[in-house]
């Protein structure tokens, strides 16, 4: 039995491809899992072209863990 993850969190400036390219080949792969993106962009305009390029949340590098760990606990309680 393969086992597939519930969240994916991914750091949109540690590889060289597009937002919409990870969201669309993730949801092929994963379909179902929630997916994440933490990035230094945290401006209206960014976290707009994040969840529309298909991404469930969008998350600032520059968060503290304390606003990070409840997004991910949540999201992954909601799968359950």
């Amino acid at each position: 039995m393969s086992k597939r993850p519930d969240l994916i969190l991914v750091d949109l400036e540690a590889i060289d491809v597009s937002a919409a390219w990870i969201a669309r080949e993730t949801r092929t792969h994963v379909p179902g899992g929630r997916l994440v993106a933490l990035s230094h962009h945290d401006d209206a305009a960014s976290v707009r072209r994040t969840l529309a390029a298909g991404f469930d949340r969008h998350v600032s590098k520059g968060a503290e863990l304390d606003h990070l760990i409840p997004i991910l606990l949540e999201d992954h309680v909601i799968r359950h």
